[in-house]
């Protein structure tokens, strides 16, 4: 069973951000960001099989909440 779309939407969710700093600015980015953690903790555990998906939901849902609010708290000389 071919599974390359699951390959190709995680990558096409990874890029969004990307994108929308390119394009929008910093602001623009950090919504993205929030869209597309909201997307992989709600999808992930179905793409990935996951048995009990609720926990893995959000746990996913934290993490993805905690990272966007990391970045929209810095500044944009980044961490280096």
């Amino acid at each position: 069973m071919k599974r390359w779309w699951r390959t190709l939407s995680a990558a096409a969710l990874c890029l969004l951000p990307a994108a929308a700093s390119a394009l929008g600015g910093p602001t623009a980015a950090v919504a993205v960001a929030g869209v597309v953690a909201a997307a992989f903790a709600v999808g992930w555990p179905w793409l990935a099989e996951i048995p009990d998906r609720p926990t893995a939901i959000v746990l996913l849902a934290l993490a993805g909440t905690a990272n966007t609010v990391v970045a929209a708290w810095m500044d944009d000389g980044g961490p280096w």
